[in-house]
């Protein structure tokens, strides 16, 4: 309802009364729509507008149909509205206003003093709130005036610009998810593309494996030294696509999260000789002397054996292939006590890498152009496919250069150690901000037989998702360190039950005993790491020695 006029300036706040800086040269010029059915009050804000140094056109009508009609034809920067017309009362004429041209600022000049009145007019879209006593009872009225008009004409131009940022960011949005669905589609083709073209080559790659085994064998007669040695160049030929496409399909894996890993306690010399067959024989091809080294005692490795094979195929294939005729390629294995890791380093006697060329060497699809290479084409993924493997094995890969002097890759596997595991865990789940949360938990197998425990460890590690860890600390207990939150832990241990009941469910021999999976701690991984070895520690402690 109308309240009695009052002798502030303005209903919202007195800093509407705070002068223009006169000493501001910029003139603004407006056309002003004035809607006002009392002829006084309109000449009086007409010739009030008129005294000030900007210019003011002002077209007056008297009712809200008025309004509507010359607005159809006409541009406008500012309508200067009453809130009791002929046709309109109130917030009605400023909600009309906004509905029909929502583009121009709209500043309330009336009588009605109602704080509750200017919060409506304010939320239904107008621009400021004034009274009219402003120009009666002020000297700086007029100021006050042009003041609302100019903030009402600036911040509707601030709120269509924000609108025409959001359109537009609206726009990009739509439009980077069409594109987002168009990649998703397109990666997926080429990882169905990746599957089936290594599946198609490693048919036919077996095929000539086999039968160039036949022939060295002498199934068919005796073979020559000279058909020897091209049934050896065959043999390493198809080694080397086998490990193309092992590298292909490792890339598709990783990108898709489906890289998985098994770490566990692993000889290393064993993971060496495992491998160093297929190695000697390819440098007795190039005409390279290859040799290995292993340090005597070395203590027990935790890794994923398979990925710890592949990256020293993969630094000595490429050591070899860049290795100067008649050269040398050293493998080495020594124990590092300081930091309870195993150290295995390549040494070649290459060409070396220029200093620029280091600093991109384990990115992928980098190779590096080298006079002394052989022949043999790769995709430039080895080394990074190697970075990612010692990685996910919680060690570090270096490579140190000069050019003619050869090269040396190195990488570390850390000791069957768990407190520096768990340290390696942590950082490497900060590193990666793969996690918020680690829960460590003590997994007991009731009552196990010594014949169950290698299928309960087994299954285990079976379980476990590629940024956990769990390591045995008895012979009967194991330690788990989980990247999730408790809600994790209960979906971790309903899946330890159901794997462990499709196990027995399909054994013929005596089932495996009930598995006892108890959360002990949880920690932020953005915290102190020492809580968490404290805690690997205590349990190791606990744990009974059998």
């Amino acid at each position: 309802m109308p309240g009695a006029p009052t002798d502030h300036c303005s209903v919202l706040s007195s800093n509407f009364l705070q002068p223009l800086d006169e000493s501001s040269t910029a003139v603004l010029r407006c056309s002003v729509l004035l809607i006002e059915d009392d002829e006084g009050h309109a000449q009086l804000v007409t010739r009030a507008l008129s005294d000030r140094k900007s210019h003011f056109e002002v077209q007056w009508v008297t009712s809200l149909a008025e309004a509507v009609t010359i607005l159809a034809g006409n541009h406008f920067d500012v309508m200067l509205c009453d809130l009791t017309l002929p046709d309109s009362r109130g917030t009605e004429t400023v909600t009309a206003l906004r509905r029909i041209y929502p583009d121009t600022p709209v500043v309330i000049l009336t009588s009605w003093a109602s704080e509750q009145m200017a919060s409506a007019a304010l939320e239904q879209g107008a621009q400021d709130y004034l009274l009219k006593d402003v120009l009666i009872n002020d000297g700086c009225g007029a100021q006050a005036v042009e003041r609302a008009i100019r903030h009402a004409i600036y911040r509707q131009s601030a709120a269509a610009e924000v609108q025409r940022l959001y359109r537009q960011s609206r726009h990009h949005q739509k439009s980077l998810q069409q594109k987002n669905v168009r990649l998703a589609k397109l990666y997926r083709i080429a990882q169905t593309v990746v599957e089936n073209v290594s599946h198609e080559f490693r048919t036919p790659l077996t095929v000539i494996k086999e039968y160039v085994a036949l022939l060295q064998d002498g199934i068919l007669g005796r073979v020559t030294r000279d058909q020897g040695h091209f049934l050896d160049v065959v043999s390493d030929r198809a080694d080397d696509l086998n490990r193309m496409v092992d590298d292909m399909l490792d890339v598709s894996k990783l990108d898709a999260g489906l890289l998985t890993v098994r770490r566990s306690q692993c000889d290393i010399a064993d993971i060496v000789r495992h491998v160093v067959l297929p190695l000697k024989r390819k440098a007795a091809l190039k005409g390279v002397d290859f040799t290995v080294c292993i340090a005597d005692h070395l203590p027990v490795a935790y890794c994923d054996a398979d990925k710890a094979g592949r990256t020293i195929i993969n630094l000595a294939v490429n050591a070899i292939k860049f290795c100067r005729k008649s050269g040398a390629v050293s493998l080495d294995v020594q124990f590092d006590s300081a930091a309870q890791e195993i150290v295995l380093r390549v040494v070649d006697q290459g060409p070396g890498i220029n200093e620029q060329d280091l600093q991109r060497l384990f990115s992928r699809f980098t190779q590096v152009d080298v006079a002394f290479a052989d022949g043999t084409k790769g995709f430039g993924l080895g080394l990074s496919i190697a970075k990612e493997m010692v990685e996910m094995n919680l060690g570090r890969i270096t490579v140190t250069s000069r050019k003619g002097s050869g090269s040396c890759f190195s990488f570390t596997i850390p000791c069957a150690n768990p407190v520096e595991i768990s340290r390696r865990f942590a950082q490497r789940l900060q590193r990666h901000k793969l996690t918020s949360t680690v829960l460590l938990c003590v997994i007991d197998a009731d009552y196990a037989a010594p014949e169950e425990l290698n299928d309960i460890e087994a299954l285990l590690y079976y379980v476990m998702r590629t940024n956990d860890l769990v390591f045995r600390v008895s012979a009967s207990k194991w330690l788990a360190l989980l990247a999730c939150d408790e809600k994790g832990f209960a979906t971790f241990h309903h899946r330890l039950e159901k794997v462990a009941q499709d196990t027995n469910r399909n054994r013929i021999r005596k089932q495996l005993p009930r598995l006892n999976a108890t959360l002990e701690a949880t920690w932020n991984v953005k915290g102190d790491h020492e809580a968490i070895l404290a805690d690997v520690q205590r349990l190791m402690h606990e744990a009974p020695h059998e």
